[in-house]
């Protein structure tokens, strides 16, 4: 996208065209992308394909084949309100995310990779956060990252706000079939000035906690 800016969510999305046309069989096909926004508040029931890595840092035989998962996704995220902190709420506002409990692990090499719903993707994969404590949503002490983990969750680009942009490019619908609830972000300056305030009251408030108690807390949300 050419608003894309390395390190801010919005925008985080692309379209890659390829030189020779696919040859379309029964194993390699199109998928519809949706032109209505997401309307679920509980969990719906979704797929993902990719051909990311089983577990970070550790090689597989199936890292190379094709995975498929069904997963549990709604909006808002769980934890929403301190991934607010550290993206913004613009951009927060529009991830799917899925249920800890229920996520079989989106992994590293499997950003960008479509999140079908009622036969339509409605999202691409984006990042993977953890968190210390799933129930409470605190940071804490992280330590390894791991796909997965019963204390980490699957994060989704919706993909409503940019289908106008990637018909731009791709014909592939009318544009009175795009919703006209389906718009771009505004943009992500204001937003970077958000999360950067933030952030740094964020770290002030943790350095005088943490020097009283004594105790070192790692705050990372690492991207997939």
């Amino acid at each position: 996208h050419p608003k894309y800016k390395l390190g801010v969510s919005d925008y985080d999305i692309s379209v890659i065209k390829t030189k020779r046309k696919f040859n379309l069989t029964k194993n390699v096909n199109t998928v519809k992308l949706s032109s209505q926004p997401w309307t679920h508040h509980s969990y719906l029931e979704c797929k993902f394909t990719g051909f990311g890595k089983v577990q970070i840092g550790i090689k597989s035989k199936e890292d190379e084949m094709r995975k498929t998962h069904s997963l549990a996704v709604k909006n808002p995220c769980l934890c929403s309100f301190r991934m607010k902190a550290f993206f913004g709420p613009s951009a927060v506002s529009r991830y799917l995310c899925t249920k800890p409990e229920e996520d079989v692990g989106v992994c590293s090499g499997d950003s960008g990779g479509g999140l079908l719903c009622g036969g339509e993707v409605k999202a691409v994969a984006m990042q993977l956060v953890q968190l210390e404590n799933i129930k409470t949503c605190d940071v804490g002490r992280i330590g390894k990252l791991q796909c997965g983990s019963p204390r980490s969750f699957s994060v989704f680009q919706d993909l409503c706000p940019f289908v106008r942009w990637v018909n731009s490019h791709v014909k592939l619908l009318n544009n009175s079939e795009i919703s006209p609830n389906c718009v771009e972000p505004k943009g992500h300056c204001a937003r970077i000035k958000y999360s950067l305030a933030t952030i740094v009251g964020a770290l002030i408030i943790q350095f005088i906690f943490l020097t009283i108690q004594n105790i070192c807390i790692i705050n990372t949300f690492p991207k997939v």
